[in-house]
C-alpha cells in the first residue's frame, strides 16, 4: 500500500460521510419537473422540496429531531 493509501486508513478517512440532513431522511419529499430547454434536451428541475411529517417546506441541507435515513426501519 501506498503512504496516502496508510494514513487514509489509520484516520479512518470517509470520502462520503453521511450526515443526518433533509435529502438523505425517508421524511424527505420533493416534485421532479422536466422544463424544456432552448439549447438542447429538456432537464429536470426539482421543485416543493417538504417534510412529509410536518408539512413545512425545507432545504436539502437542513436538519430536525425527527430525521430517519432512507431505508431505516423505524
Amino acid at each position: 500500500m501506498s503512504k496516502q493509501s496508510d494514513a487514509k486508513k489509520k484516520q479512518n478517512y470517509n470520502p462520503s460521510p453521511d450526515y443526518d440532513q433533509c435529502s438523505n431522511c425517508k421524511h424527505f419529499v420533493s416534485d421532479m419537473e422536466t422544463v424544456p430547454s432552448m439549447y438542447g434536451p429538456h432537464y429536470v428541475h426539482e421543485k416543493n422540496l417538504r417534510c412529509a411529517v410536518g408539512g413545512f417546506k425545507v432545504l436539502k441541507r437542513g436538519i430536525c429531531s425527527e430525521h430517519k435515513f432512507k431505508g431505516e426501519s423505524e
